[in-house]
């Protein structure tokens, strides 16, 4: 099984007998990676969450780069202060004026997190958060590809079965990929399924 980025280049050429696609296969990978970070399945193992320190000194801050999902955000300073999210048509609905203050709500759009009341002062915020896997391109590994790197393997094939067209191999690879995928559910430290809509916890 591969444990590197080189090894599972070459473990998918080996599957797929295909010599030929070489150059292709980390376009395939690429590909996975973005199915991956889209499953919702994957979004429920611990290793996918992170956090980060945002400075609230305006009434948008760009989110992490490697954000795919909100879990919790607060202010740090005494008394911390849970932020609540909004859909951002009820946000704008209630923080559409020039209110300043101790930020209490927030919405997301594009890349930004927007806050409401906009900060009278620098607030420090606690975001903890769903992260992207570390893309295997600009890393040897990452955490998938060592404790499941069938995971990775069968992921890749679908995408390399989209690229020939062939309907047959993708079939048999895509079970294989949810095989895979649903022995997660051993790892599961939260029992449940993990909302895709940004919502605080409680």
């Amino acid at each position: 099984m591969a444990t590197t980025y080189a090894e599972l280049l070459t473990e998918i050429e080996d599957e797929a007998k295909r010599p030929d696609l070489t150059a292709t296969i980390p376009r395939f990978v690429l590909h996975a990676e973005s199915r991956l970070n889209r499953d919702k399945r994957l979004r429920k193992m611990r290793q996918m969450e992170s956090s980060a320190d945002i400075t609230i000194n305006s009434q948008e801050e760009a989110l992490p780069s490697d954000f795919l999902q909100v879990r919790r955000l607060y202010v740090t300073s005494d008394p911390k202060t849970l932020i609540h999210y909004m859909e951002p048509h009820v946000f704008w609905g209630s923080f559409a004026g020039s209110a300043t203050g101790k930020p209490t709500a927030y919405t997301i759009e594009g890349s930004n997190l927007v806050f409401g009341k906009a900060p009278d002062a620098t607030y420090t915020g606690k975001l903890s958060y769903i992260a992207k896997l570390p893309a295997l391109v600009t890393n040897s590994t990452n955490w998938l590809l060592d404790l499941h790197s069938d995971i990775y393997l069968y992921a890749s094939l679908i995408a390399l079965a989209h690229h020939t067209r062939d309907d047959k191999y993708l079939a048999t690879v895509a079970q294989m990929y949810e095989a895979a995928m649903g022995s997660l559910k051993n790892d599961d430290r939260y029992g449940g399924s993990l909302r895709y809509i940004p919502k605080v916890s409680p």
